[in-house]
């Protein structure tokens, strides 16, 4: 908050000498977007520090994937174990087979094309037994990119210990049936690589049938009141890689800080199936690296409520 609040100050102190930079650029249907950025200097610049890394999953599942329910317990519980340092984002790719489609009358159809691009875009297309997970968009030693089950807790512990190279704050209000959600990002170290910002939409306290294998001899038992949180909705940004962060400058300098504001409509929920709740939903956003020399990392991410505190 501090640096946040110090930033307005210095932004305001600038404006004679160094004037914000923006960085206009066609927006689609629904979303108006606004780029500024500015330089850190004086006291705010030396006393910069790195936040902690929040390491970000996005696992692969499927409302008919009776091991899915298993999955979604231990990243629930790794969230718990690291309160406020998980993000994690359930992917029900469309075209997925029987695995991803829901139920015999399930209300909901998790099932999206751009979950499907996402795996696309990263490893070519989620291949496995689901579920499986990107942990940062990080190889696993042993699994490669898309990652097992059994070493998401180790994967994700491991990528918690990183330093990062960025600050990334996120907040968002809500009015009437736009959300008005703000970016800030602020380089606390010199980045050479070019980097993409992704803002996901995701939705909680969604109850509706799941094949769910726990606590029962049959493995496709179908849970009538299964509770779904984190489900993937729609993709804010423009692209299944996210947007370019300040594509024209190629070295981000340690105080450089980037701001994007969006303007964003709900989308709405073809097939009748139950329209999205706002106060249900949250934004995901991360930080990666566009697959330069076949990196996708993620570099840091945050979350933050639709409808604000």
């Amino acid at each position: 908050m501090l640096l946040i609040c110090g930033g307005i100050l210095l932004l305001a102190g600038c404006k004679e000498n160094n004037a914000p930079i923006n960085f206009p650029k066609p927006a689609p249907v629904g979303i108006v977007n606004l780029d500024t950025s500015y330089m850190l200097t004086g006291s705010a610049l030396s006393s910069l520090t790195t936040d902690p890394h929040q390491v970000l999953i996005e696992e692969f599942t499927g409302q008919s994937c009776s091991n899915c329910p298993t999955g979604h317990d231990d990243l629930t519980t790794l969230d718990l174990s690291h309160s406020g340092l998980v993000n994690y984002v359930c992917l029900f790719p469309s075209g997925g087979g029987s695995l991803t489609q829901p139920p015999p009358g399930a209300a909901d159809d998790f099932e999206n094309p751009i979950s499907k691009a996402i795996g696309v875009y990263v490893s070519g297309g989620v291949i496995g037994t689901l579920p499986t997970a990107f942990i940062d968009r990080v190889p696993d030693a042993s699994d490669g990119i898309d990652v097992s089950r059994q070493n998401w807790d180790a994967d994700a512990t491991a990528r918690l210990a990183i330093t990062d190279s960025l600050n990334m704050a996120l907040s968002s209000h809500y009015s009437g049936d736009t959300a008005y959600i703000i970016v800030t990002i602020t380089y606390t170290q010199p980045v050479y690589s070019p980097q993409n910002l992704t803002l996901d939409l995701v939705e909680d306290s969604i109850v509706d049938y799941q094949s769910d294998s726990r606590g029962g001899p049959l493995k496709d038992t179908i849970n009538l009141h299964y509770l779904f949180t984190n489900v993937f909705r729609d993709m804010i940004t423009t692209n299944p890689q996210g947007d370019a962060i300040l594509d024209t400058v190629s070295v981000k300098q340690r105080g450089l800080v980037y701001r994007h504001e969006y303007f964003y409509k709900l989308p709405a929920i073809a097939g009748g199936h139950p329209p999205i709740n706002p106060a249900h939903c949250r934004v995901v956003g991360f930080v990666s690296i566009p697959g330069t020399g076949g990196k996708y990392e993620i570099l840091q991410s945050a979350q933050a409520k639709l409808m604000g505190q």
